[in-house]
């Protein structure tokens, strides 16, 4: 009997992708992405019409390589006492799990798109401290970790413009969308929990929003607000004595991401029987201009 994900990597798609059909190219139908659309950084979409002349829309496939998954397993006890972690000032154990081919190649030079959201975004959504992410997060010499890469991949995703499929629509739930979406909830169930996972579910909130993507928005902020909670970055009046061991720049970066969590929490969600998500103190630390 043949190994089924050897079989499936040697299999094409089933027809060229939209993008070269449009522009009456050859495609080579490689998965997950073909030649043309790879070299000029497009989605790849393969539809598929059966005889009847119906069209089903195929995703480009997520996972071409052997399923691989995490040795460890985040530790439960976390949730049961988190205060054993933060009276005994130990971190967060950082899971990791492998990434699809289609989200590599779709990142690209991590700078170039880092810098279109520092130059484009940041400004106005100032989550993601530049300091910090430059000089650690895409440190040569630093690990390669999923949710660095999810969160970059991220960043594109707010910057991007849905392609049209008429004249008169646009569909925000594009592929790419839907393999963030995939993704971050397959990193959650991994077992990630890190500050960069949060930001990048952040920005794909902000895509919602920005698309009126509902019920998926009023969704993502209580995830968001839940992901905080249990990051513990919501104690902003006890963050110095709670966890001495972050500098002051994590602390600083950590309190933003909080307040925007409950700004956006307040956007557009103001149920008169639901109440918010998370809520705030006058005795908060308010977050300050970053200067580099």
């Amino acid at each position: 009997m043949q190994n089924p994900t050897k079989a499936d990597v040697a299999i094409p798609a089933p027809n060229a992708c939209a993008f070269c059909r449009q522009r009456k190219r050859k495609c080579d139908m490689k998965l997950p992405m073909c030649s043309t659309c790879m070299s000029k950084e497009v989605e790849c979409n393969y539809d598929l019409t059966l005889s009847n002349g119906t069209t089903i829309h195929l995703n480009v496939p997520l996972n071409s390589g052997p399923k691989q998954h995490p040795t460890d397993s985040f530790p439960a006890v976390y949730f049961l006492d988190h205060r054993v972690f933060r009276y005994g000032r130990m971190e967060i154990p950082r899971m990791n799990i492998p990434l699809s081919p289609y989200i590599i190649n779709y990142v690209g030079h991590p700078y170039l798109a880092s810098g279109l959201y520092f130059e484009k975004i940041y400004h106005w959504m100032p989550i993601i401290s530049k300091k910090h992410f430059y000089d650690h997060l895409l440190n040569p010499l630093s690990p390669p970790r999923a949710d660095i890469t999810l969160l970059i991949y991220c960043m594109k995703l707010l910057l991007s413009s849905p392609q049209s499929q008429s004249q008169d629509e646009q569909i925000p739930q594009t592929s790419g969308y839907l393999t963030a979406k995939r993704f971050l909830l397959e990193a959650e169930i991994a077992g990630i929990l890190t500050l960069q996972l949060l930001q990048a579910q952040i920005l794909v909130l902000l895509y919602e929003i920005g698309h009126a993507i509902y019920p998926a928005a009023y969704m993502s902020i209580g995830a968001c607000a839940r992901y905080g909670l249990a990051l513990g970055i919501d104690e902003q009046r006890d963050m110095h004595s709670n966890q001495p061991y972050l500098k002051l720049l994590e602390q600083e970066e950590r309190g933003r991401v909080w307040w925007a969590v409950v700004i956006l929490d307040r956007f557009d969600f103001s149920f008169s029987s639901i109440q918010n998500s998370c809520g705030f103190s006058f005795l908060d630390i308010v977050p300050v201009i970053e200067t580099i």
